[in-house]
């Protein structure tokens, strides 16, 4: 695809939402020994992702990911991802170099009580605007309620903004996917990457934002390396 990053410097491998699918994920994974394996979330992880992909370190391969809007649908699934020792290679509002190449991560989805960015502006753009308002009846483990943990909010876009990176990772989608938003699309133009890697939608395939950037939606359980995918 024209105007991708080099990523074969990186050997980057990408990952679909595997809901439940990760030991055969992370076998799939030591076979094609990339330097690097990125998840997009949704593991629907029933053991901490450090035992589920512990053959990866094993393997010399360096696991990073970012979580999807299940990974905080029950206790069990948020301790094992969020919680759990390898919550430290979460790379949600972070952007890392791997080889050369920037990658910036996007966790989570959008949750209309906190910020639905097609029907109006954040209702609470910070996570401290919503602690001040939501009544200690509602929280969870004295912070956060345990499903808006999983919500995209406007100071997550706004952190990662005026950084670079040739690459996002996202779990929503972008526009223009018919179930994308127009503020991911623009997150990356602003960032000045020219690749989007997404999940969500367990839909594989391949567009361009209005704005020129190049997308590649997983499907569910999917690995993407190099242009592949198995």
């Amino acid at each position: 695809m024209t105007g991708q990053p080099d990523v074969r410097s990186a050997r980057i491998a990408f990952i679909g939402d595997t809901h439940g699918r990760n030991r055969r994920t992370a076998t799939d994974l030591v076979e094609l020994a990339p330097t690097v394996a990125l998840h997009v979330g949704d593991f629907d992880a029933d053991q901490p992702i450090n035992h589920l992909y512990d053959e990866l370190k094993r393997a010399g391969i360096d696991f990073y990911w970012i979580h999807g809007n299940h990974d905080v649908d029950r206790e069990h699934w948020y301790d094992n991802t969020l919680g759990s020792d390898w919550a430290r290679y979460c790379l949600h509002g972070q952007v890392m170099d791997f080889g050369g190449v920037r990658v910036a991560g996007l966790g989570g989805h959008f949750v209309e009580k906190i910020w639905h960015p097609e029907l109006a502006k954040p209702r609470f753009a910070s996570r401290r605007d919503y602690l001040a308002v939501c009544g200690k009846g509602n929280l969870w483990r004295g912070g956060l309620p345990r499903k808006v943990r999983g919500a995209i909010w406007w100071e997550d876009i706004e952190a990662l903004w005026d950084q670079s990176a040739d690459v996002l990772v996202t779990h929503e989608a972008p526009t223009p996917h018919r179930y994308g938003h127009s503020v991911i699309s623009e997150l990356a133009e602003a960032m000045g990457a020219r690749l989007i890697v997404h999940g969500h939608l367990h839909e594989a395939y391949q567009s361009v934002t209005p704005g020129g950037v190049e997308v590649i939606g997983l499907g569910e359980s999917e690995i993407r390396l190099l242009g592949q995918s198995f």
